[in-house]
């Protein structure tokens, strides 16, 4: 059945999951977790767009700090709120890759980057069209 704009509009609340982090646990804390939110349309268009870089009349994929972008978006508090400002991304780029793949895998999903968007990705680098 056809959604109403009412209904469409139930897209517009974020989701939020938790993603275990169990290679943190410690005596104090044995279920570490954080929690990662789905990104709106706009947030995941400047979070790809973030990912080309110009190159004179060309375009290639900037892989710096790639998972660590979208993971400092994706990863909030209780209320929501990011964790991370774009000055921090580099403490994630700098934690075991282990941890932030966990974190990235989910958050890849939740966000909706998907085998698509990894083709749009790969079809990006090249020559820009005139």
């Amino acid at each position: 059945m056809l959604l109403s704009k009412q209904q469409l509009k139930a897209a517009q609340s974020r989701q939020l999951e938790k993603v275990p982090l169990p290679e943190l646990a410690t005596a104090d804390n044995p279920e570490p977790y954080v929690l990662i939110r789905s990104l709106t349309a706009g947030e995941k268009d400047r979070w790809e767009e973030s990912r080309l870089r110009r190159r004179g009349k060309s375009r290639e994929l900037n892989y710096r700090y790639f998972r660590a972008s979208l993971c400092a978006l994706c990863i909030v508090d209780e209320d929501g709120r990011p964790y991370y400002s774009d000055d921090e991304i580099r403490e994630l780029d700098e934690m075991r890759g282990s941890v932030v793949d966990r974190i990235y895998l989910r958050a890849k999903r939740l966000a909706g980057v998907d085998a698509e968007d990894e083709d749009f990705f790969s079809e990006s680098s090249g020559p820009i069209p005139a």
